[in-house]
């Protein structure tokens, strides 16, 4: 079963859209709060470009080979 990055992507951005209003979000076990954002954004960056790749038909990302 492929992996689905644009529901992950937008978990990221729900994510972010809380924490950016000062709120603590919580993934399963952890506590996400403001000064984590950098770190959100990098990764709604990733899953941005796997969902790009993802709807031209690509799986995943070759590994060593820059974007």
């Amino acid at each position: 079963m492929p992996i689905n990055y644009q529901s992950q992507l937008d978990a990221v951005n729900a994510a972010i859209a809380k924490a950016e209003q000062g709120q603590t979000v919580e993934f399963g076990d952890r506590k996400v709060q403001r000064g984590a954002l950098p770190a959100m954004y990098a990764e709604r960056e990733r899953l941005e470009r796997m969902v790009a790749r993802q709807s031209l038909g690509r799986r995943g990302v070759r590994r060593g080979v820059p974007e």
